[in-house]
Order: C-alpha cells, then structure tokens, then sequence
C-alpha cells in the first residue's frame, strides 16, 4: 500500500467513524485506525483511492466540455 492510499483511507475511515460516532451498524464500538487490522487499512486506501479516480476523471470530462 503506499503512504497515499494510506493517508485518504485513513482519512475517509475517519469520515465514517465521525458519521457513525464510532459505533458500527451492529451497535458495537469501531476501532481507531490505528488499531484496524492492515487488511482493513489496505481496503480503505483502495475505496479511497477508486473515489479520487471517479472524481478526477469527472473533472476532466467536465473541463473537456465533455459529459460525464
């Protein structure tokens, strides 16, 4: 995983801890990034990652006066 996709699926899983007060849909309480296993990290980097390539491909079809 590189420190990119790190640092965005960090920065997303903190997104929905925040939105979820830190609790799952289960009622159970989530785990800081920190303590996430490295599989998790690793796909919340990807997801990061796929929604900064759908958004950066929008604003470049957008700029080519192209529809998205």
């Amino acid at each position: 995983m590189s420190s990119d996709a790190k640092d965005i699926g960090q920065i997303a899983y903190e997104g929905y801890y925040r939105n979820r007060k830190g609790v799952t849909h289960t009622g159970a309480p989530m785990p800081l990034w920190s303590e996430l296993p490295l599989e998790i990290m690793w796909a919340w980097g990807e997801a990061a990652l796929m929604v900064r390539r759908n958004t950066l491909a929008e604003v470049i079809a957008l700029l080519k006066g192209e529809q998205a």
